[in-house]
């Protein structure tokens, strides 16, 4: 069963624990009982709950396809909770790095065995170069930089672009939708990061 645990002060913890499609969620405070939001109905139209510290607790889901939970203690967002903008930064940075790692592992590996699946990826030198672009980016984008996170939400874009392109024009061994459909949600997770960069360059915020 999903949980997620978020110290509200050296003292104090918030725990909100949830079953499928976030059913009976139940909220515990420094592991007492605190409440429960029956359905994601409820969350959906969000819950206000007065904390025993006097804080005000607002919850609620957003989103569509990519829904998140939104926690705010007296209006801000809780550090850790989705909508958090250091969240946000750390999440497109991961995301970054992954992708790096991703292409960079590829690259590599097509040097040493001869796959159709790597060759479908233009796998090779090419890989290898984004890989390391990809992974510079996401430093970059851990530091903050906007431009780094512009350029990456670019790239693939262009990505995108160029698929479609390639396979209108010369045909395709495999079907590129699947890969499409995860580029643009990679897409739609950095895009999240740019207020969250203009937020934190407002607060000189680091992100670990």
């Amino acid at each position: 069963m999903p949980a997620k645990t978020y110290h509200i002060d050296t003292d104090n913890t918030l725990t909100l624990q949830w079953k499928f499609n976030w059913k009976n969620m139940t909220l515990s405070w420094n592991g007492e009982p605190l409440g429960v939001i029956d359905n994601q109905q409820q969350l959906k139209e969000g819950r206000s709950i007065t904390l025993p510290n006097g804080d005000l607790l607002q919850i609620r889901l957003t989103g569509g396809v990519s829904q998140e939970l939104e926690v705010l203690l007296n209006g801000t967002p809780l550090p850790g909770s989705a909508t958090d903008p250091l969240q946000r930064v750390k999440s497109a940075f991961h995301l970054a790095l992954f992708l790096g790692i991703l292409n960079l592992a590829i690259g590599l590996l097509a040097g040493f065995v001869n796959l159709d699946i790597l060759k479908a990826l233009t796998a090779g030198p090419a890989s290898i170069a984004a890989g390391i672009l990809y992974i510079g980016l996401a430093f970059g984008i851990k530091r903050l930089y906007l431009v780094a996170l512009y350029s990456m939400i670019g790239l693939l874009a262009l990505d995108i672009i160029l698929t479609l392109y390639l396979t209108t024009t010369e045909g395709t061994a495999y079907n590129p939708t699947s890969g499409i459909l995860v580029k643009g949600f990679f897409i739609f997770i950095l895009t999240k990061a740019v207020p969250a960069i203009k937020f934190l360059k407002t607060t000189e915020h680091p992100v670990s």
